[in-house]
Order: structure tokens, then C-alpha cells, then sequence
């Protein structure tokens, strides 16, 4: 199964609907997208609605942590909205809650770039 992505942005916020399945054969189109953007915002913010994502592999995880590194530098920011339980496990374990924040929902998680001090 491939990855699917559907653009859209609220509030200045690039938000990410991400569907299929993001591993070593369909993270590149992802990577360049989010780097792409990355380059081209002053302050890049991004979401990224995890709701209809099947699968992350160790390679798909490793695509979001290095992109919020960048987008940290830049005084922007990448956050997950609609994680389902399976990967938030991951998440978790992983470490990567450190790095990123994640939100019930896609509008928490816009909002929480107006509100930085509140957390998901």
C-alpha cells in the first residue's frame, strides 16, 4: 500500500492528512515535501493527521524527528494530531513524545501553536 498525503492549511498551519503506510519505499515523497516546506517558510508549522496512517516504519518516524529539528531551528514547529493507539505506543517507547507533541485532534493541535505553553 502507498502513502497518501492531502494538503491543507488553517490558521498559517500546513496540515498533513497522511493515509497508507510510510516506510522505506514511500517515505522520499514525504521527506521532500516536508523539507520543501521547511525551506520555504520563515517559520514552518506544520500537522501532520495521522488518523488514516496503517503503518510507520523505524525509516517513517525518522522522517518526522529530523523534519521537527529543522522546523525547531526555524522557530516553527511539527506536531502529530489523530495518532492511533498502536503507534502511540510506539511514539512513546520511541522517545519521540520529547520531540514532538501530539494532539487528539488536528484543530488542538493548530491551536497549540498560538498557545505554546500548552501541551497535548
Amino acid at each position: 500500500m502507498a502513502l497518501d498525503l492531502k494538503e491543507t492549511e488553517q490558521d498559517g498551519v500546513l496540515v498533513i492528512k497522511l493515509s497508507g503506510v510510510l516506510d522505506a519505499g514511500s517515505r522520499d515523497a514525504l521527506r521532500d515535501r516536508l523539507a520543501e516546506f521547511t525551506r520555504a517558510k520563515d517559520t514552518p508549522k506544520a500537522v501532520m493527521d495521522m488518523g488514516e496512517l496503517d503503518y510507520i516504519s523505524s525509516v517513517g518516524w525518522s522522517v518526522f524527528v529530523e523534519n521537527a529539528a529543522e522546523m525547531n531551528d526555524k522557530r516553527g514547529g511539527l506536531k502529530f494530531a489523530c495518532m492511533r493507539k498502536n503507534m502511540d505506543r510506539l511514539f512513546q517507547l520511541m522517545g519521540i513524545n520529547a520531540q514532538i507533541e501530539s494532539y487528539a485532534g488536528v484543530e488542538q493541535a493548530v491551536k497549540s501553536f498560538s498557545n505554546p505553553d500548552k501541551g497535548g
